[in-house]
């Protein structure tokens, strides 16, 4: 179990890009997402590496729970010289926080790229 705001991190395939912007509107069902691609040898080779998404202050707070996420991070998987993606979809109305989101992607002690989104009131 990831440690996500919902509990689940989804791997997603076909991903359509409608609009490139790193503005994006805080309302439920919006999605959006930086694709990326890994780059060295062996081609072809799965390489395991971390996501991170972090929160703006004060975090988003999880009102049947309590808890409280600044950041989450999940494992995953890509062959070297695939195009992965990262993304991010609102699903709850808690979620809809104002500030910059940052997706980050490592691995191990190393940060390979970070993007960050401004999350705005509509």
């Amino acid at each position: 179990k990831p440690n996500t705001p919902d509990g689940y991190g989804d791997v997603v395939s076909n991903v359509v890009v409608t609009e490139k912007t790193m503005r994006v509107p805080a309302r439920l069902g919006t999605e959006f997402a930086m694709q990326f691609r890994l780059v060295g040898l062996p081609q072809g080779q799965k390489v395991k590496y971390e996501e991170r998404w972090l929160f703006p202050a004060p975090g988003l707070r999880d009102p049947k729970t309590g808890n409280v996420f600044r950041q989450t991070t999940s494992s995953m998987e890509v062959a070297i010289g695939n195009v992965a993606t990262s993304g991010y979809r609102f699903d709850e109305s808690w979620e809809l926080i104002a500030g910059d989101w940052t997706v980050e992607i490592w691995s191990g002690q190393r940060k390979l790229i970070s993007q960050t989104f401004t999350v705005f009131r509509p």
